[in-house]
Protein backbone atom coordinates (compact mmCIF):
# COMPACT_ATOMS: atom_id res chain seq x y z
CA UNK A 1 0.00 0.00 0.00
CA UNK A 2 3.30 2.39 0.87
CA UNK A 3 4.12 1.67 -2.56
CA UNK A 4 1.10 3.06 -4.27
CA UNK A 5 1.50 6.27 -2.68
CA UNK A 6 5.62 6.83 -2.13
CA UNK A 7 6.78 5.27 -4.71
CA UNK A 8 8.88 3.94 -2.61
CA UNK A 9 9.33 1.67 0.29
CA UNK A 10 8.96 2.83 3.93
CA UNK A 11 11.77 4.32 5.50
CA UNK A 12 11.15 2.85 8.54
CA UNK A 13 12.62 -0.76 10.18
CA UNK A 14 9.35 -3.23 11.10
CA UNK A 15 11.28 -5.39 13.14
CA UNK A 16 12.51 -2.21 15.45
CA UNK A 17 8.61 -1.42 15.41
CA UNK A 18 7.58 -4.74 16.88
CA UNK A 19 10.77 -5.32 19.26
CA UNK A 20 9.80 -1.26 20.39
CA UNK A 21 6.34 -2.25 20.64
CA UNK A 22 7.11 -4.81 23.72
CA UNK A 23 7.58 -1.85 25.64
CA UNK A 24 4.50 -0.37 25.09
CA UNK A 25 1.88 -0.54 27.85
CA UNK A 26 -2.38 0.23 27.07
CA UNK A 27 -2.78 2.74 30.34
CA UNK A 28 -6.65 3.11 29.71
CA UNK A 29 -8.73 2.39 27.04
CA UNK A 30 -12.25 2.01 25.90
CA UNK A 31 -14.13 -0.31 23.11
CA UNK A 32 -17.47 -0.68 22.08
CA UNK A 33 -18.27 -3.42 19.38
CA UNK A 34 -21.04 -2.38 16.90
CA UNK A 35 -23.25 -3.60 14.75
CA UNK A 36 -23.86 -2.10 10.99
CA UNK A 37 -25.37 -3.05 7.67
CA UNK A 38 -24.90 -2.20 4.81
CA UNK A 39 -26.23 -2.58 1.43
CA UNK A 40 -24.40 -4.56 -1.90
CA UNK A 41 -25.55 -2.91 -4.78
CA UNK A 42 -23.42 -5.70 -6.61
CA UNK A 43 -24.46 -8.58 -4.46
CA UNK A 44 -27.84 -7.33 -4.11
CA UNK A 45 -28.24 -7.93 -0.03
CA UNK A 46 -27.75 -6.36 2.88
CA UNK A 47 -24.20 -7.20 4.58
CA UNK A 48 -23.28 -7.12 8.05
CA UNK A 49 -20.16 -4.79 8.83
CA UNK A 50 -18.52 -5.00 12.37
CA UNK A 51 -17.21 -1.26 13.50
CA UNK A 52 -15.16 -1.06 16.85
CA UNK A 53 -15.86 2.38 18.44
CA UNK A 54 -13.75 3.90 21.14
CA UNK A 55 -10.31 5.13 22.40
CA UNK A 56 -7.11 3.79 23.68
CA UNK A 57 -4.63 5.64 25.45
CA UNK A 58 -0.66 3.99 25.57
CA UNK A 59 2.69 4.43 27.57
CA UNK A 60 6.07 4.54 26.77
CA UNK A 61 9.25 6.19 27.13
CA UNK A 62 9.50 6.87 23.33
CA UNK A 63 6.15 6.45 21.10
CA UNK A 64 7.73 8.70 18.63
CA UNK A 65 9.03 5.84 16.27
CA UNK A 66 5.04 4.74 16.01
CA UNK A 67 4.18 8.29 14.88
CA UNK A 68 4.53 8.26 11.13
CA UNK A 69 2.91 4.86 10.80
CA UNK A 70 -0.21 6.15 12.84
CA UNK A 71 -0.13 9.22 10.95
CA UNK A 72 -0.40 7.18 7.71
CA UNK A 73 -2.97 4.86 9.40
CA UNK A 74 -4.97 8.07 10.10
CA UNK A 75 -4.72 9.69 6.74
CA UNK A 76 -5.72 6.04 4.52
CA UNK A 77 -7.44 4.73 7.14
CA UNK A 78 -6.89 1.66 8.76
CA UNK A 79 -8.57 -2.41 7.69
CA UNK A 80 -11.30 -3.83 5.30
CA UNK A 81 -13.90 -1.26 5.88
CA UNK A 82 -12.03 1.70 5.32
CA UNK A 83 -13.27 1.87 1.85
CA UNK A 84 -17.10 2.41 2.82
CA UNK A 85 -16.08 5.06 5.44
CA UNK A 86 -15.12 3.08 8.68
CA UNK A 87 -11.40 2.50 9.96
CA UNK A 88 -10.88 6.35 10.88
CA UNK A 89 -8.29 7.23 13.71
CA UNK A 90 -7.47 10.20 15.52
CA UNK A 91 -3.98 10.67 16.80
CA UNK A 92 -3.25 12.80 19.55
CA UNK A 93 0.08 13.45 21.22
Amino acid sequence: MFWTYEQKEPDWDGKALVSASEKVETVKGKREWVDLQRFSRRQVERLKVVKVIGWTEFESEDLSPFVPLLRLMEWVHVGKPGTIGLGQILVTT
